[in-house]
């Protein structure tokens, strides 16, 4: 059996155009779908190319990650206005300038996750 593709929008105005109405019912797109299928108003899916399938893969990587990133940023900020409002304040964007990362970094590291302790420590080189 061919597979072929027809266009959602092709079957919203062809539902639009037959009763003008918006609801969607299985039993009428599969009538209209196979009415635009006869008036040949549809296309054969091409099959993806090694480097298009890559291509795409990694798009999809990307925003996988791009939305994690996202999340955990917005994470971090929740925890922090909680914990510790006035560190934010100190960047008009904090979490894109490299050394407000940098220095929230060294001091947790160094005040082993307690802000607190490194007020207690004295400047050293």
């Amino acid at each position: 059996m061919p597979l072929v593709c027809v266009q959602p929008l092709l079957v919203g105005r062809a539902r639009e155009s037959e009763d003008y109405t918006r609801d969607k019912t299985d039993d009428k797109d599969a009538v209209l779908i196979a009415r635009l299928v006869g008036d040949l108003r549809c296309y054969v899916p091409e099959r993806a190319e090694e480097t298009w399938a890559r291509l795409r893969h990694l798009g999809a990587r990307r925003e996988r990650l791009v939305a994690a990133a996202t999340a955990n940023v917005q994470q971090l900020r929740d925890l922090l206005e909680c914990a510790w409002p006035a560190v934010l304040g100190c960047a008009a964007k904090p979490f894109e300038s490299n050394s407000w990362c940098a220095a929230l970094t060294v001091v947790l590291h160094r005040g082993n996750g307690r802000p607190e302790r490194l007020a207690r420590m004295r400047f050293s080189q």
